[in-house]
């Protein structure tokens, strides 16, 4: 499964191979939550997948793997869970996160499932959820989400908090990456996690 990228808000930081989009707006009720400085991992009953797609077997994946081996009996066929896996520190240093795979969406039957229902399937496979930063009305949780911007956090997503079509998603989910943040793609060290 090869997960889509996500557009960038107008005004966030991207690269010149991002989507950036000049407008950008939700109806009803939306979320925002962190976006965190790891890998896109999806986890599937058969296997689990980069965010390109493929399933290297490499020394960075083994904390993936691990994570799917203790939850892919519990997911039917048509499911596939999508996280930030968070083990290697890239350009954020993060002390103390609550797990090194945080779950952001849960796709069924072709449709990424409400937030309510992500956060409900997510603690049944005892797994945890991106932090959520605002709920409500679009503008409203996009200015919230602005102003908690620092330099621990690279940005925020924004998405509907009903369920939509998986097929839809680049009309239903953007980014924004604050101005401060400099990727790296590299490995520098080990996160830390609570309890560990």
């Amino acid at each position: 499964m090869k997960f889509p990228r996500t557009p960038h808000l107008p005004g966030s930081k991207g690269t010149d191979d991002d989507i950036m989009l000049d407008s950008f707006h939700l109806d009803g009720d939306v979320v925002s939550t962190e976006k965190m400085d790891g890998s896109n991992i999806t986890l599937a009953s058969d296997a689990f997948y980069t965010r390109s797609g493929n399933t290297p077997n490499m020394e960075w994946t083994v904390p993936a793997r691990k994570i799917w081996e203790q939850v892919f009996w519990q997911l039917p066929d048509s499911m596939q869970v999508a996280g930030e896996l968070l083990t290697w520190r890239k350009s954020i240093a993060y002390e103390s996160l609550p797990a090194e795979f945080l779950v952001f969406s849960v796709i069924d039957e072709g449709e990424v499932l409400g937030w309510d229902d992500t956060i409900e399937i997510a603690s049944s496979l005892g797994l945890c959820t991106v932090p959520l930063i605002a709920r409500g009305a679009f503008s409203d949780v996009v200015a919230l989400s602005k102003a908690s911007m620092h330099e621990g956090k690279e940005g925020f997503v924004i998405r509907p908090a009903q369920t939509f079509s998986f097929v839809e998603y680049g009309e239903n989910v953007a980014k924004f990456v604050g101005a401060h943040h400099n990727p790296v793609a590299g490995n520098n060290g080990r996160n830390t996690f609570v309890g560990g």
